[in-house]
């Protein structure tokens, strides 16, 4: 069963998350246009706004992307203490971000110059809730969902992501560092293999 939550209404919550959502819209309005976004690993921080409630998906999403890497997800948000995302690939559920404390009605709002400067300053800060996730080689498309909003009248927010590549080794592998990849390998053995494939790949592509 897939939890949901939600939180207290207020007017002066409506107009703060619309200030943040409009000042990251200027961001992403190049590609909201499609329905698909295609991305490229490696670049940064890539913005994104949620809508349709609970459950509602990124409006410019699946975020689509093919690599012969291993890949590292990093998903913040970034206005309002108290957004959760469910982190998604195609219709595999990665996980979710971190569980955090609304800080309702309160929501301090700072201009960013430029925008994507937001998204650091959010990582460093625990009460935005956070996730990491780690991707196979291949092609991959990323969906995000709104697991809980700031509050219950909110239909969306903003968010930052960005998608790098890791250089997987065998000795990555071993001594339980396999484990480290969160969910993405069962056991050393598959590590192994993976790290293999990435070799094989790069020595190719050189």
């Amino acid at each position: 069963m897939i939890l949901t939550k939600t939180r207290p209404t207020s007017i002066r919550r409506r107009v703060l998350a619309t200030l943040g959502a409009a000042a990251l819209l200027t961001v992403t309005a190049a590609n909201s246009a499609d329905a698909t976004t295609k991305i490229v690993t490696d670049t940064g921080w890539q913005s994104f706004i949620t809508a349709g409630g609970i459950g509602g998906a990124s409006t410019a999403g699946p975020w689509t992307f093919t690599t012969d890497q291993v890949t590292k997800v990093t998903v913040t948000d970034a206005f309002c203490h108290g957004d959760e995302f469910r982190v998604l690939d195609g219709t595999t559920i990665l996980g979710q971000t971190t569980d955090v404390v609304s800080e309702f009605p309160e929501c301090p709002f700072t201009l960013f110059f430029p925008a994507l400067a937001r998204a650091d300053a959010a990582l460093l800060d625990d009460g935005f809730s956070q996730g990491t996730f780690y991707l196979a080689p291949g092609s991959h498309a990323l969906e995000f969902e709104n697991v809980a909003l700031w509050s219950e009248t909110s239909s969306g927010t903003g968010a930052f992501f960005r998608v790098d590549t890791v250089a997987l080794t065998r000795a990555d592998c071993r001594d339980g560092g396999w484990a480290a990849f969160g969910t993405l390998f069962e056991n050393q053995g598959h590590c192994t293999k993976v790290a293999n494939t990435v070799a094989s790949a790069v020595s190719s592509a050189g």
